[in-house]
């Protein structure tokens, strides 16, 4: 099954496949491109989603929020709960951040691998990390 995304907020996105903490994150985007879900024979555990979404700025950000721009390239399975983050672009106002690797997200306290650079930082830097949320 493929879903088109147009101009859709990337805060709706967050509160349906997110927990509270990580529903609005303070940027303000709107997400298009490709998603496109496959499973077998019904069965969720073999449930994979990929998608290369694009991320563009609304015209006017909200109060309080970060116009964001960039990209997502990534799937998701449900065998795993994990994201394969083949990149991350992110332009904000007053910095950059790409990152790659592996995500994990369900459940929460699933390690994560992921490789990040951000500009204007004092350097760039490669982070490997197991990351546990609460």
């Amino acid at each position: 099954m493929t879903a088109q995304f147009k101009d859709v907020a990337l805060d709706t996105i967050l509160e349906m496949v997110c927990d509270p903490p990580f529903q609005h994150l303070g940027l303000d985007a709107r997400v298009n491109g490709p998603a496109n879900a496959l499973w077998i024979n019904g069965d969720n555990r073999t449930l994979s989603v990929a998608a290369l979404l694009s991320l563009t700025p609304p015209a006017h950000a909200a109060q309080g929020k970060a116009p964001a721009s960039g990209m997502i390239d990534a799937t998701y399975t449900q065998r795993d709960g994990a994201v394969d983050l083949r990149k991350l672009k992110l332009n904000l106002p007053a910095s950059q951040l790409e990152a790659s690797g592996h995500l994990g997200a369900y459940p929460l306290a699933s390690p994560s691998a992921l490789r990040s650079i951000s500009t204007p930082a004092t350097s760039a830097s490669s982070h490997r990390f197991c990351a546990t949320w609460d």
